[in-house]
């Protein structure tokens, strides 16, 4: 996927940042790192920005961050702080809308 999203990226001017979600299970004893490494090094290849929001969210339980015990989607805050950090990615980047 990433070749077709660079692709029409290059076709219309835009910039990717592929934001990379943890699993919202046991951050303190996190087991899936090595797939935020492989997903951040394959975006990296293709020239998209990347940022890893484990690092934004580490410092809270995984239950202030889902929607409850049966979604463990992001919440409110998940998503606030998501947009944050990359809001802060694209200020630093000096990437526009």
């Amino acid at each position: 996927y990433f070749e077709t999203i660079k692709k029409i990226s290059e076709e219309n001017n835009f910039k990717v940042i592929v934001a990379i979600f943890p699993v919202y299970l046991d951050l303190d004893n996190y087991q899936f790192k090595d797939v935020h490494n492989f997903v951040n090094n394959a975006a990296l290849e293709y020239g998209f920005y990347t940022i890893d929001l484990f690092d934004y969210y580490k410092a809270y339980n995984d239950e202030d961050l889902i929607v409850n015990r049966d979604d463990r989607h992001p919440n409110e805050l998940a998503h606030e702080l998501a947009a944050n950090a990359i809001y802060g990615l694209m200020i630093s980047n000096r990437i526009s809308l």
